[in-house]
């Protein structure tokens, strides 16, 4: 039997998705992810020696990613000290690219569809494991995961499922595919998830996603009844939060708490915080260097590893400002300002090519596809998930728009 370069991608997918499941439950070794970089680069080989470089959007993307290169390698000629970890850095940023070029050849549109109603699905499977560890096992925060298990960083993977699964509903409400009462159902189910694992930030999600699609959209009583539905929702999960995690919901009271609580560490005592990063990376580092703010240390020279060789020796002296926590601070202290730039750029880019693409009959992904983008920039401040494991989920939204402009032009050679 013969297997194809879809069903490896699928393959992938399932992996993506099941692994920290039966990394926590059965403790399965983690590293298994790894074989997908040798999947990711075989399946890359095997569309660039059949489609070729005759792809604007692949050819863009490979940009990126020597751009990415150059810049993690300046920053390691000057600064660095391991080039194994050198390599390494490569390998954690690049596999998200590759894996994004890969989806962008092999899946069409009819399999973003499955992909991503599978996903809704997971949403309410997700329910029921996060009530069982929350109630059956007493666990919640970080570590609560759901279906992606009960380790730490559990909920980045929540998050990413969570935000892809708003975008959606809404998307498909707004044009038209489903009832309110199923979006009702949906945000429910997000929220009460939301409260269980402590994901404040999912509400300040949701009213993005109902504020730009109503900003998208024509307004109508459709649009009404999605905010009205919001709002109501919003505030009973807030209430809910009040007595579950009067913690959390402290944090929310009032715009002096919420500022409080984005300028402070919640880890340890003088951890970075979402806000203050780059301030403390170049009073602690930098310094006035010019090269490193500009170019960093190197790709992996701040970085760690389940593999102990791969240990940065920068992050075992300063691993405990939990710089790691934070994508824009990890990319500033490896790529400095160089980095953080070609990033913005690539999303950016993605953005406008989605706003672009007309999307013909999938018009729902378009706007869905919009909301992941902005979503996207939350999370370089809110999170580490572009650059660990759960950045795949985040790549696959990525992929969505690019899918979809490739059938479009098919369609248009072919007429």
């Amino acid at each position: 039997m013969k297997i194809s370069g879809k069903q490896m991608l699928y393959f992938e997918l399932i992996c993506i998705f099941t692994v920290p499941f039966c990394t926590s439950v059965f403790g399965l070794p983690r590293p298994l992810l790894y074989i997908m970089d040798l999947i990711n680069i075989f399946l890359l080989l095997l569309c660039l020696g059949y489609f070729g470089l005759r792809r604007q959007s692949v050819i863009q993307i490979l940009i990126i990613a020597v751009l990415i290169t150059v810049v993690g390698l300046a920053g390691y000629m000057s600064w660095g000290t391991s080039f194994a970890q050198y390599i390494w850095g490569m390998r954690t940023t690049l596999r998200f690219f590759i894996f994004l070029i890969n989806c962008y050849y092999i899946f069409d549109m009819e399999d973003i569809c499955k992909i991503w109603n599978v996903l809704y699905k997971l949403l309410f499977v997700n329910v029921i494991f996060a009530t069982y560890q929350y109630f059956g096992r007493g666990i919640s925060g970080d570590m609560l995961g759901g279906t992606f298990g009960t380790l730490m960083g559990a909920s980045g993977y929540l998050v990413a499922l969570l935000s892809l699964v708003l975008t959606y509903v809404t998307s498909l409400y707004v044009y038209k595919k489903i009832k309110i009462w199923k979006v009702s159902l949906t945000y429910a189910g997000v929220l009460y998830i939301s409260i269980l694992a402590e994901l404040k930030v999912i509400y300040l999600l949701l009213v993005l996603i109902i504020v730009v699609s109503a900003i998208i959209s024509k307004p109508d009583p459709r649009t009404i009844l999605i905010v009205a539905a919001a709002v109501i929702l919003l505030i009973v999960a807030l209430r809910a939060l009040a007595v579950l995690n009067p913690v959390s919901f402290g944090y929310m009271s009032s715009w002096e708490d919420l500022i409080f609580y984005l300028n402070n560490s919640y880890t340890s005592e003088g951890g970075f915080s979402r806000m203050d990063s780059i301030p403390r990376i170049n009073e602690l580092f930098f310094k006035g260097s010019f090269s490193k703010e500009m170019f960093g240390y190197g790709l992996g020279q701040c970085d760690n590893s389940n593999i102990e060789v791969l240990n940065s020796i920068f992050y075992e002296r300063y691993g405990h400002y939990n710089y790691r926590l934070f994508f824009y601070a990890m990319t500033y202290l490896e790529m400095g300002i160089a980095g953080l730039f070609i990033y913005l750029m690539f999303y950016i880019g993605i953005l406008i090519n989605t706003v672009r693409c007309s999307f013909a009959e999938y018009k729902e992904y378009k706007l869905m596809s919009i909301l992941n983008i902005l979503i996207i920039f939350i999370m370089f401040v809110y999170n580490y998930t572009l650059r660990s494991d759960p950045g795949y989920i985040w790549m696959l939204a990525c992929a969505v728009p690019l899918v979809c402009s490739k059938v479009k032009r098919t369609e248009t050679t072919t007429k």
